[in-house]
């Protein structure tokens, strides 16, 4: 796993904002270590979305097409 601090430690790597991306979702997406993208999230009741700023603080690879491709993993406090 590449990271922006080269910690390989969890905890340390997904806190805040932080999340770690798939080797193929990165490419397909052109991302990169240490970029700032924007998600967007459902408001509970409304059919409104509000954005939230993530950045790119690692990019895994396990050999498993379905997870390189579409998991992104953050912490729970960040879920």
């Amino acid at each position: 796993m590449k990271t922006l601090d080269n910690n390989k430690n969890l905890e340390n790597i997904l806190h805040d904002n932080k999340v770690i991306v798939g080797e193929k979702l990165a490419k397909n997406f052109d991302l990169n270590l240490g970029d700032k993208i924007n998600v967007l999230i459902p408001e509970k009741q409304k059919i409104a979305f509000f954005t939230k700023e993530i950045l790119i603080a690692g990019i895994y690879c396990t050999g498993i097409e379905e997870f390189d491709s579409k998991l992104i993993i953050c912490s729970l406090d960040f879920l």
